[in-house]
């Protein structure tokens, strides 16, 4: 699809980048922000990304919610669990608000 948008875009001496703007972007977009939601949640449960990324005494938020109930701290790791669930619900929320408004856009 999008070669034959460019060549038509060409035949109409339409810019490659209005082409790209206004056909392959939102074919493209909906992918690419479930791709960017997968990677978030599995981002806020990895650990070795975590210890790759900022050193070996990072925990992950999920890590650190089943020690803190390990610890004896249930309300605690409860609020903490209340927080990962609306970070990445909201996240999710995001990408299908995101999702609506391009459907009416185009």
């Amino acid at each position: 699809m999008p070669l034959r948008s460019a060549a038509v875009g060409a035949s109409l001496k339409v810019p490659v980048w209005t082409t790209f703007r206004r056909v392959t972007l939102p074919i493209c977009l909906p992918a690419i922000l479930e791709i960017w939601i997968f990677l978030f949640v599995s981002a806020m449960t990895t650990v070795g990304a975590v210890i790759f990324l900022d050193g070996p005494d990072t925990k992950p938020a999920s890590v650190a919610v089943v020690h803190v109930d390990e610890a004896g701290q249930a309300s605690a790791a409860a609020a903490m669990a209340c927080v990962l669930l609306a970070a990445t619900t909201a996240a999710k929320l995001a990408r299908l608000a995101v999702d609506a408004l391009a459907g009416r856009a185009t």
